[in-house]
């Protein structure tokens, strides 16, 4: 099923399969959230205070309504995207099957109306919300009747849907998975850039995380007796990755080989968003000394290792057991 279309779904062609393709398939719910999961594999998903919010904002004057809505509209997308990261791992990690990940945007998130449990209204779809809503149409190939399309399994959804509405309540932890979707997402286009930088922003998170976990557990367990400057000292000012990552790994609570991945991929981090390879050579211009630009360029290997410490740190933190996608799929421009 995981694979292949249901037998149920496979219509005669020039047939009206709408309601066989919108048929739903699975529902959850937590108090303010729903989740259902159509045949296609069409994810509907309600979160009641961003809904009340969004509804209110549509009242005032148009200057105002993007001022208000956007927000919420931002916070909406990345739970979007939080349970599109668990889907797409789910099909990896039980099928190894990809997708090819990319983060939910504007208009490919549909908002759906519904009256009397009646679906009336929709916005215009864009991007994959297009092609799904399109393909539920009939023409002149039958697209539901192929082998190659994927469709996502119950239990995969059930475990999906399990993991997400457990966390769903929790906005850091939300906002980490929409951000690990965007890393997959920016390394499936090739940008690896753009990859290592949506990873740093998970690993520095962790990272802090860790950091403040130690120090609270040192001060708990008197393993360290913190004098009431040495208490200021480490809660009151930012300390930088490589500090802390460092003091991690000397203290124990970061191994050796992590370490060093991490302060490589720190580095690299520095290079994108310092620029270094450029500031170095207009320290050298400035000095009489001509030099060539020093810059590396990121491989596939780097968002590799950039991913896993992801994985790592998320399963670690999270405890939900994810597997994130480790193809590489090559299509030439």
């Amino acid at each position: 099923m995981g694979k292949t279309l249901p037998e149920a779904a496979r219509l005669p062609e020039g047939q009206f399969r709408w309601d066989a393709m919108a048929q739903i398939e699975l529902s959850r719910s937590i108090p303010v959230t729903e989740l259902h999961i159509c045949r296609d594999g069409l994810v509907i998903l309600r979160i009641d205070t961003l809904q009340a919010g969004i509804f209110n904002a549509m009242s005032l004057p148009p200057q105002s309504v993007w001022e208000s809505a956007g927000p919420l509209l931002n916070v909406y997308l990345s739970h979007c995207n939080a349970l599109r990261l668990l889907l797409e791992a789910g099909l990896w990690k039980h099928d190894r099957i990809g997708l090819g990940t990319t983060p939910i945007r504007k208009g490919e998130a549909l908002s759906l109306e519904f009256r009397h449990q009646m679906l009336v209204g929709a916005t215009i779809p864009e991007g994959e919300g297009a092609d799904l809503i399109r393909q539920r149409t009939p023409g002149k190939e039958d697209l539901f009747t192929t082998n190659s399309r994927i469709l996502i399994s119950a239990p995969i959804a059930e475990e999906a849907f399990a993991i997400y509405l457990s966390i769903a309540n929790d906005w850091e932890k939300v906002k980490i998975l929409s951000e690990t979707c965007s890393c997959i997402g920016e390394q499936n286009r090739i940008n690896w850039e753009g990859c290592i930088i949506h990873a740093w922003f998970v690993i520095e998170y962790f990272l802090n995380s860790s950091w403040m976990e130690y120090i609270l557990t040192a001060s708990d367990t008197e393993k360290i007796s913190f004098t009431r400057d040495m208490r200021d000292f480490v809660t009151g000012r930012d300390f930088s990755a490589a500090f802390i990552s460092n003091a991690l790994a000397q203290a124990g609570e970061l191994p050796k080989a992590d370490f060093e991945i991490i302060d490589r991929l720190r580095k690299i981090r520095n290079g994108i968003i310092h620029n270094q390879a450029l500031v170095e050579k207009l320290r050298a211009r400035l000095q009489g000394q001509q030099i060539e630009s020093a810059s590396k360029a990121i491989s596939q290997n780097d968002c590799s290792d950039a991913v896993s410490q992801v994985e790592r740190f998320i399963n670690k933190s999270m405890g939900i057991g994810i597997e994130l996608p480790e193809y590489f799929v090559w299509t030439y421009p």
